[in-house]
């Protein structure tokens, strides 16, 4: 076994940390990305639910 072979080399370190940073990102912007999409449908259902709240009480109170 060489010396060559027992140490990484800087520029590997570097490299592998990029990836590492990138894929944090990625991930990220995913997690973004659901969490958006979970509160927009939320937001929606709540919409729903108080256009048909409206809908009774104007039943009711004519």
């Amino acid at each position: 076994m060489t010396a060559e072979h027992e140490t990484s080399k800087p520029h590997e370190y570097g490299d592998r940390m990029e990836r590492y940073a990138k894929a944090r990102a990625r991930n990220r912007r995913r997690a973004c990305r659901e969490a958006g999409k979970d509160l927009r449908e939320s937001i929606s259902e709540l919409r729903r639910q108080l256009q048909h709240d409206d809908s009774e009480d104007y039943r009711q109170s004519a």
